[in-house]
């Protein structure tokens, strides 16, 4: 009966014990969840942003309303999930991805008119866009370059 006693001592360190263990290991599988939740975040950014861009230039030449929107709202968003430089990156996009809008939507207007003195206002537009695009699509890598820098997750 004496050894129940001695042994009965060791229990209740060796619960801690587990108790601790356990706590350790919920602790590790919350904080990979947090980082699989934020790379998750990020990565829908990046992929909205790029496939607005790639869409823009390489597509349709011409930006959709619902997707305009779509990148206003993920470059909105990308200020509280990324980092300065990343985010700085994203709103000069957001800038030109704006001019590049209303470049078309004037040239659209222009076109669609008959004044002669606005044929020569076509082709300033035609240029200004050319240059924005070109502006842009040098851009894009340096944002796919800048995500990558964020985007690690080494935990698998």
């Amino acid at each position: 009966m004496q050894w129940i006693m001695e042994y009965s001592k060791l229990f209740i360190p060796i619960v801690a014990l587990l108790g601790v263990f356990i706590a350790w290991q919920q602790f590790q599988a919350n904080k990979t969840k947090l980082r699989l939740d934020l790379f998750e975040k990020r990565f829908a950014i990046y992929t909205t942003v790029i496939s607005v861009i790639d869409s823009l230039l390489f597509v349709t030449q011409e930006i959709k309303e619902e997707d305009y929107w779509r990148f206003m709202a993920a470059v909105n968003e990308a200020e509280f999930l990324l980092p300065d430089k990343v985010v700085k990156l994203l709103y000069e996009a957001k800038e030109k991805v704006h001019l590049i809008k209303i470049k078309h939507r004037a040239l659209g207007r222009i076109e669609s008119s008959e004044r002669d003195d606005l044929v020569a206002k076509s082709e300033e537009f035609r240029s200004e866009l050319e240059a924005l695009e070109s502006e842009l699509e040098e851009l894009s890598p340096q944002i796919t370059d800048a995500f990558k820098s964020v985007m690690k997750f080494e935990k698998f």
